[in-house]
């Protein structure tokens, strides 16, 4: 049986009892218990530059689950954020295979009923149906058409949304039905091209975007709240 190995759960909770994790900055110029006070990873590393690439070879953690960790610590309520490190490393394996929580986590971010990038998208639209096209990819973890669902996807809710509102969906900066379209083609690009390199970048993006569209409707720390149970429940499933 493979031993899970508490260092990183260690460093966590020795660096949330100094308070010495602070949103917005990877690291600050601030010292406290003989460390300097910074994010999620950056405290945790005691490191300012190429912050998740140094993080997930240190922890042997793919750079995509990290870049969500992290975004998330960024907007989760201040009380919410000073846990998420400790209740995240409690549950984090290194070196565990993190592919049914990759599928399982983007495709309740595209998809889910309640708050996923579909909510934001009207019935019946172009931008609905591209969602739902990758979103299945996800689900069945079959990747062997992406490139064309991918392509399907990026033309469709760029077509719908109009030249405008297209070159928003590729900066992923507007509208939900933009914001929408583009957490769809940066995950249809993370699943074709199947590297850690793309799923790290598709993990930020489509983060990011979602929730652009949920402040729209709702407060964006809820949204991130969501956001952080999600990914729990998915790490949980295969732990």
């Amino acid at each position: 049986m493979k031993t899970k190995t508490k260092k990183w759960l260690e460093i966590a909770k020795h660096h949330a009892k100094l308070d010495a994790f602070v949103q917005g900055n990877w690291l600050t110029l601030d010292k406290v218990g003989g460390i300097y006070k910074g994010s999620g990873l950056g405290c945790m590393i005691q490191e300012y530059h190429d912050v998740v690439e140094k993080a997930s070879e240190q922890m042997n953690l793919p750079q995509w689950l990290l870049a969500v960790f992290e975004r998330i610590f960024d907007y989760l309520p201040e009380k919410d954020a000073k846990k998420w490190p400790v209740q995240f490393f409690d549950i984090a394996e290194p070196g565990r295979n993190y592919t049914g929580t990759y599928n399982g986590f983007f495709y309740r971010l595209l998809a889910d009923s309640a708050r996923g990038q579909v909510t934001f998208t009207t019935k019946g639209s172009e931008q609905e149906k591209a969602i739902l096209q990758v979103a299945e990819l996800f689900r069945t973890g079959d990747y062997t058409n992406a490139w064309s669902a991918a392509w399907s996807a990026a033309k469709s809710a760029e077509s719908a949304a109009g030249s405008a509102a297209g070159s928003a969906a590729v900066s992923a900066e507007s509208a939900a039905g933009s914001a929408a379209g583009s957490a769809a083609v940066s995950a249809a690009w993370s699943a074709a091209r199947s590297a850690e390199s793309a799923a790290w970048s598709a993990a930020w993006s489509a983060a990011k975007s979602a929730a652009k569209s949920a402040a729209k409707s709702a407060a964006r720390s809820e949204y991130y709240v969501w956001m952080r149970d999600v990914l729990i429940s998915e790490m949980k499933k295969i732990v």
